[in-house]
Order: C-alpha cells, then structure tokens, then sequence
C-alpha cells in the first residue's frame, strides 16, 4: 500500500445499545481510491461521519496527514485538507449555484480583513480565479446551464452534483464521498468517477467513497472495504473482493460455493 494518508483503528460509534461502528480499522494510502461498500444499515456512513467529526466517536483513533484528528471538529478537519461531500446536500438553497461554488473554497484572500481593507486587488482577482474554477466544474457536472438558478431550486440529483462540486472547490488533499453517483444516470456517474480518477493520478489526491456500483468499482478503485454489521468484513483488491464468497454473503445476500 501506498504511504498512508488516512488511518483509522478501532473505531467505535454507540447509539444507545447499538453498536453502529464496531472496532474499524483501515487505512487509504496517499493518491489511492479506496472504496467502502455494505448492505444498507452497516455503518457505512456513520463511520464516514465519524472520521470527519460529524458524529464524535466513542473509542479509536483517526490519523490524518499524521496528524490525530478524532477530537477535532468538522471545520478544523476542512482545513487540513479533507472534503467531505454529504449523501444529502446541505446547500445554501437560496444562494446561486456559482455563489454555492464559489464559497466553498478555502483560504480566500477575503476572509482576512487585512486583505478585504488593504488588498483588494488582490481579492477580486481571487475571486474572479475563483469563478473560473467553478464554472469549469460546473460545465464538467453538466450544471453550467443553472450557474446562475438558486440551489433550492434544483433536482435532488443536481444538488448532489452541486454538492460533489463544492468539495472538489475546496481542492482537498482526500476526499470522503458518500455515494457520488446515487441519483444520476449511469453515464454522468461513470463521468464523475472519471474526472474523480483524473484528480487522483494528476494531483495525487485520496478518495475515500460509498459506492454501491459494482461497474464504477472494478474500473476505478485501488482497494475495496466490506462492511457487514458495523465491521470490516473483507478487504482487498476489487476482483480478488468481488470474487470472495463472503462478498456474495454480505452485499448481495447470497453463497457462492468456493472452486
């Protein structure tokens, strides 16, 4: 595996009597595209939640970039460098779908106020960078014709694709996406994927991603994670995962006799 990027060990998340999240560890290496698939109601998305602070864990650790992340916030994770794209987009529904974009990016020259009294050259051409950034993203997500429509406005499959924009704004270094492709045809998922796979072998991003899509699986991801009942049950390479019996017993509800 490559250098390790994201390590996750024992990580546990309660609810009450529920053990949602029961002892999980993996880890993403830097510029690898791992993927996290399960039966509904494994803890797939808890644990995602979990890593970016959106639900506190209850006993583990989170190493990002080297760094302890489980006590940290959801914004201090932001700002180290990891995005997190939601399974339900929390928009600004009444802002623009470019104003969305566009804010979503991190370490602007206007959130300081020596730059916003003192720079301001320097911001407008920020913004205007900016700008062109989003509009790229957009004409790739096929949203460019609602650059300017509010977000509220959308479809639920738009507003994910807006929500998978603002993260890419952000220019993280890993990203966590929770079924990207959910909601589109299979056409503009595989393009998602693509541009997704684009920005791991030229940038050297990680990817962390919920997908249930056997197809964009095999194509795409370096390392597959099975969860079954809030554990890892399998791990490997995509066609070494796939072809395991236990994958058959836990994600698609079925046996498969061994050859």
């Amino acid at each position: 595996m490559a250098e390790s990027l994201l390590k996750v060990e024992n990580l546990i998340k309660n609810y009450g009597g529920l053990c949602a999240v029961d002892g999980v560890s993996l880890e993403v290496g830097r510029g690898q595209f791992v993927a996290l698939v399960g039966p509904n109601g494994c803890g797939k998305t808890t644990l995602l939640s979990s890593i970016y602070g959106l639900r506190p864990s209850d006993g583990g650790h989170v190493t990002f970039a080297g760094r302890h992340i489980e006590k940290l916030s959801p914004h201090q994770i932001f700002d180290l460098g990891m995005g997190n794209a939601f399974q339900f987009p929390r928009l600004f529904p009444s802002m623009t779908v470019l104003d969305n974009m566009i804010i979503a990016a991190r370490n602007q020259p206007g959130d300081h106020l020596w730059n916003s009294l003192f720079r301001r050259g320097a911001w407008h051409r920020d913004e205007e960078r900016l700008a062109i950034r989003a509009m790229q993203l957009l004409e790739l997500l096929n949203l460019s014709h609602l650059t300017f429509a509010k977000a509220g406005e959308m479809s639920g499959g738009q507003q994910k694709l807006l929500e998978i924009g603002r993260t890419l704004m952000a220019e993280p270094e890993m990203m966590l996406l929770d079924e990207p492709a959910a909601g589109v045809n299979p056409v503009l998922g595989m393009q998602i994927f693509a541009e997704l796979d684009k920005l791991k072998r030229e940038k050297g991003m990680s990817f962390l991603i919920i997908e249930h899509r056997l197809e964009l699986i095999m194509e795409f991801t370096d390392w597959v994670y099975v969860m079954d009942r809030g554990k890892i049950a399998l791990q490997g390479e995509p066609a070494k995962v796939i072809n395991d019996p236990i994958f058959f017993e836990v994600y698609i509800g079925a046996t498969k006799e061994r050859s």
